[in-house]
């Protein structure tokens, strides 16, 4: 299987995983330190989640299929990834933040869920993206 097509299978694994996460987070902290609580704010944050990271999820596997191709070591696209990521969750954060403002004591855990899920589900996911880029 070609490589380029295995890394868009990775990173819609990872968009799902990252998803997953910051479903989790995102409800744990509207729960224990927002003023909501309920089944209703569970189902919006994973929809969310989903929703609002495609952009974000496009613009790191753009990069990541420009990196495969023009760097060649692992250590290099691995970090250029990891950083790309860190910096387009911080930037994904900010753009939502009227959102989470809905949610009073919770807005600031929404937004470092949004960065520890992003950067969390590619550093899991370190050894298939060598795997990938060796081959």
């Amino acid at each position: 299987m070609n490589k380029y097509l295995k890394l868009t299978l990775l990173f819609i694994a990872i968009w799902f995983i990252a998803s997953v996460i910051n479903g989790l987070l995102s409800t744990l902290c509207i729960t224990f330190l927002g003023d909501k609580s309920g089944s209703e704010e569970a189902l919006l944050s994973f929809i969310f989640s989903f929703i609002f990271s495609i952009p974000f999820v496009f613009v790191i596997w753009i990069s990541g299929m420009i990196s495969m191709s023009t760097l060649k070591t692992y250590d290099k696209v691995y970090r250029l990834l990891l950083y790309e990521t860190f910096a387009v969750s911080i930037a994904g954060a900010f753009l939502f933040r009227d959102l989470f403002k809905e949610f009073n004591g919770a807005a600031i855990g929404l937004e470092v869920s949004v960065v520890v899920s992003a950067v969390t589900t590619i550093m899991l996911f370190r050894k298939e993206l060598k795997k990938i880029n060796t081959n």
